[in-house]
Parts: C-alpha cells; sequence; structure tokens
C-alpha cells in the first residue's frame, strides 16, 4: 500500500477491486461450494484519509492480523521491493498460509518472495481459476 500512497491510490486499489468483483463471479459460474470472504486493507486505512489512524505500526498490525486470520492470501506484485508485501508473504508463508501471487507485468522478484509463494501467476483470471479449484472446490 505505501509504495502507491495518496498520488497513486488508485492504482494500488483497482486491482483489489477486480479480484473481488471477478471472484465472486468466477465462484458463482463454477458453482463453489464456498463463498469466499475478501478484505480490502484499504477499505480500513486509506492513505487518502490519514485521520483514519495514527501510526504506521497500528495499519501492519492490521495487516498482519487480518492476513494471519486468513485461509489463503493473494498479493500483485505492482511494484518488486515492497517491504510490507515481502514481510506479509513469509509471515504467511511461516504460519502455513497459501500464498497466490499476481505478477502480470512480469517483474524480476526476490527470491525469497518467489520462495515464500505458493504459486505466481501472471494471468489474473487463469489465478482466480486456480484459486476456486484448489481452494474453494471440495
Amino acid at each position: 500500500m505505501t509504495a502507491f500512497g495518496a498520488d497513486r491510490f488508485e492504482e494500488g486499489n483497482k486491482w483489489r477491486k477486480e479480484v473481488d468483483s471477478k471472484l465472486f463471479r468466477m465462484t458463482d459460474l463454477a458453482g463453489a461450494p464456498k463463498r469466499p470472504t475478501t478484505i480490502n486493507p484499504n477499505n480500513h486505512f486509506s492513505f487518502l484519509d490519514n485521520s483514519t489512524y495514527k501510526t504506521q505500526r497500528e495499519i501492519k498490525d492490521f495487516d498482519i492480523y487480518k492476513a494471519t486470520h486468513s485461509d489463503l492470501i493473494i498479493v500483485n506484485f505492482l511494484v518488486n521491493d515492497s517491504i510490507g508485501t515481502s514481510k506479509e508473504i513469509a509471515i504467511c508463508h511461516d504460519k502455513g498460509i497459501p500464498v497466490i501471487g499476481l505478477n502480470e507485468q512480469k517483474l524480476k522478484l526476490h527470491p525469497w518472495d518467489i520462495d515464500d509463494c505458493n504459486r505466481i501467476f501472471d494471468d489474473m483470471d487463469e489465478m482466480l481459476e486456480y484459486v476456486i479449484k484448489h481452494y474453494l472446490m471440495d
């Protein structure tokens, strides 16, 4: 989130909205018995309104809490040097939470980020089909 800040907020938030709407639509079409619950951290703490938080630690603690209480996280490598994304990936990996990556720009990623992801896709629809097949179907 920090990599995009207030001046690039919509750019960093657009993919989250797209994943959310596509995932629900594709889940319905697939007849998946499990209905996903998605969390967009930008809906809680927004860089457009810094009155919603007092410190960066508050945001970090919230993001880590939500990530570590999830069944799966999806990360988008819109930039290849996000320290927050790398930390979330590593923490979830250590806790056994599947991490699915999206790298549409085919950026060169740090080997540890690659290793900590269960799988990385360069196509959003293909990624969502995989999530539905392997994590939402019985």
